[in-house]
C-alpha cells in the first residue's frame, strides 16, 4: 500500500505542476531568480573573467602500480 500512496503523491505533484496558472510561474520563477541569482541572473565578476582567461585543462598522467597478483592488472590490485 506504501508504494501506491507514494505514486499517488507524485502524480498529484506533477499534475500541480502540470496546471499551475501562468502567474503561479512567474511568481515561483522571480522567487527562484532573486534566491539563486540575487544579481538578476548570470552575474560577471571581474576576478573571475580573470582567472577563466588564464586556466587551462590539464591532462594528468598517472601510472597505475604494478599488480601484484599472478593475474596482473586486477580489479583489487588497480
Amino acid at each position: 500500500m506504501e508504494e501506491k500512496r507514494r505514486t499517488a503523491f507524485i502524480a498529484g505533484l506533477v499534475d500541480g505542476i502540470a496546471t499551475r496558472p501562468a502567474e503561479q510561474e512567474r511568481d515561483l520563477t522571480t522567487t527562484l531568480m532573486r534566491r539563486c541569482w540575487p544579481h538578476g541572473g548570470d552575474g560577471v565578476e571581474p576576478v573571475a573573467l580573470q582567472w577563466l582567461r588564464r586556466w587551462r585543462p590539464m591532462r594528468l598522467v598517472y601510472e597505475p602500480p604494478e599488480c601484484a597478483c599472478a593475474t596482473g592488472r586486477c580489479g583489487v590490485c588497480n
